[in-house]
């Protein structure tokens, strides 16, 4: 199903549960799609410790001279990462970082453990035998004895749009058919969170008006 699709699938499951007085609008799950898919992917995960591939989407990475903070140090090669889904305390939605030869390059969870691995010189990125990746704060930074001009990612977007090659009018939108129900009764309680914060509209036959967030 497209992105469209799939907003008309969750308006007609939600209008099937609620009355004539909470009843939903397109803007309002069109404005909270992504925030329910990406609720309904942690609790996929968290409940079977894994996530359909059709909820991933994979990006060549464009090289960015400008990103780099030492273009002579080619030790260090950094690439606009974009936001991704975190699936609990521990995992991310990031599920492969690497080449087109399908090689894949180690992630290291935090700059202590890279500066620790640094130390040693058996361990270290620099010694040639790996490439290190630090993903922090919207960047992935690579650590290796040459620049790394190419990066492919498979990772769980929180916006689709965020890759360059998906169409959301013409693409499927990457979500697994079993995830719909979830995100339905997802979208359902953050409607009703917010009349229940709104004044009672005492007038029939009229949609409540609700802010619609930014995505």
């Amino acid at each position: 199903m497209t992105e469209f699709q799939v907003i008309d699938q969750l308006l007609t499951n939600v209008e099937a549960d609620v009355t004539d007085e909470s009843k939903f609008d397109r803007d309002f799950i069109a404005a909270n799609l992504y925030t329910v898919r990406g609720m309904a992917i942690q609790q996929f995960f968290q409940k079977y410790k894994r996530i359909s591939p059709l909820c991933l989407q994979t990006l060549n990475l464009e090289y960015d001279i400008n990103l780099q903070d030492d273009v002579n140090n080619n030790c260090i090669t950094k690439y606009n990462l974009p936001q991704y889904i975190q699936l609990d305390a521990r995992v991310d939605g990031v599920t492969f970082i690497g080449n087109s030869e399908n090689k894949s390059f180690r992630r290291i969870k935090t700059r202590g453990e890279l500066a620790t691995l640094k130390k040693h010189t058996l361990l270290s990125p620099d010694n040639g035998k790996y490439i290190a990746v630090l993903t922090d704060n919207g960047f992935a930074e690579l650590h290796a004895t040459n620049k790394i001009k190419e990066l492919i990612v498979a990772l769980c977007l929180f916006n689709p749009n965020d890759d360059p090659s998906y169409n959301s009018q013409v693409d499927n939108f990457p979500v697994s058919q079993d995830l719909i129900t979830t995100m339905t009764d997802l979208a359902m309680k953050l409607y009703f969170n917010r009349i229940g914060n709104m004044p009672i509209d005492n007038r029939s036959n009229k949609n409540n008006a609700i802010p619609m967030p930014s995505r």
